[in-house]
C-alpha cells in the first residue's frame, strides 16, 4: 500500500481493528488513519480518533469517506448471542451496515471496503 493512500477504520477499538491499526503503521509509517468507533475515546489513546454512531445517520456524516480503503470492523458476533439478541444484531450489523453504504454513496466514495 502507498503511503500517499488514506484509510478509514470503522470499528476502531475491536480487537482485530486494533491489531490491523498496529501492522498497518508498522508497515507504512507516515499512512494517513483515521480511526471511528462508538466509545468516546480510543482504548490505545489515539489522536486520529472520531467518536460516531453507525447507527444514527447524522453522526455518519462525521466520518470522512474520501479514503482509499475503509476497514469495516463494526458488528456483533457470536452464534448463542445472535439468537438470545437478534434485535441487537439486526440493528447493529444490518441497519448500521446500510447507514455507512448510504453515507458511502452519499459521500461519492469509490473507496475498497474491506470486511473481517
Amino acid at each position: 500500500m502507498d503511503i500517499n493512500k488514506k484509510v478509514a477504520v470503522i470499528g476502531a477499538n475491536s480487537y482485530i481493528a486494533r491489531n490491523v491499526i498496529l501492522r498497518l503503521e508498522e508497515r507504512y509509517p507516515g499512512l494517513s488513519i483515521a480511526l471511528y468507533d462508538f466509545p468516546p475515546e480510543h482504548p490505545d489513546g489515539r489522536d486520529n480518533y472520531k467518536q460516531v454512531s453507525i447507527l444514527d445517520k447524522e453522526s455518519l456524516k462525521g466520518i470522512d469517506f474520501d479514503v482509499d480503503v475503509i476497514y469495516l470492523f463494526a458488528g456483533r458476533t457470536g452464534s448463542y448471542n445472535g439468537f438470545d439478541e437478534y434485535d441487537s444484531f439486526l440493528d447493529v450489523n444490518e441497519r448500521a451496515l446500510l447507514n455507512i453504504l448510504t453515507e458511502y454513496r452519499a459521500q461519492g466514495s469509490h473507496a475498497k471496503i474491506v470486511f473481517p
